[in-house]
């Protein structure tokens, strides 16, 4: 969406502040709603994506899954309800679990070989996978996310390292 003051659409963002004895931590959650397993945030990833480029998802309901491909940038995705989504990512997959209600707002990274999370970008929706929303050949899963490089330029701040 485009904030006061922008000339661009900054595909799906929100920011909020953390108050309280909480604080933010550069670390992201492999499972779902109740996992404590998590990945350690080395930086985010220096460039735009790209069609090719490899990610791995973290959503609250389906947990970490990789295996998506980008097959589109810079895209506008229309919602079932007519909400419009501009500027973001658009990425694939034939197998595993897609991203469900519930996911969106999660990461989007790239591992490195010692397991090190490179931040991505923001789940913003998706699905496909028909009925059990598992991703095969004739209805493959679909993934749209912002940009992490959407990101930084639109909001204050940058992505914790740990």
């Amino acid at each position: 969406m485009a904030g006061a003051g922008q000339k661009y659409f900054a595909g799906d963002l929100a920011l909020y502040q953390v108050l309280g004895p909480e604080k933010a931590a550069a670390r992201i959650f492999r499972g779902g709603e109740r996992s404590t397993k998590s990945r350690v945030v080395a930086d985010r990833w220096k460039r735009w994506a790209q069609k090719g480029d490899k990610v791995c998802t973290g959503g609250m309901v389906t947990g970490e899954r990789c295996g998506w491909k980008v097959t589109a940038t810079q895209a506008t995705v229309k919602y079932e309800k007519g909400t419009v989504a501009k500027n973001v990512v658009v990425a694939r997959k034939t197998e595993s679990a897609c991203v469900r209600k519930g996911d969106s707002g999660g990461p989007v990274y790239t591992v490195d070989g010692k397991g090190r999370a490179y931040a991505r970008g923001i789940i913003s929706g998706g699905g496909g996978g028909g009925g059990d929303h598992s991703g095969g050949l004739l209805d493959p899963c679909v993934l749209v996310f912002t940009d992490i490089g959407l990101a930084h330029s639109a909001l204050p701040g940058t992505v914790a390292r740990g």
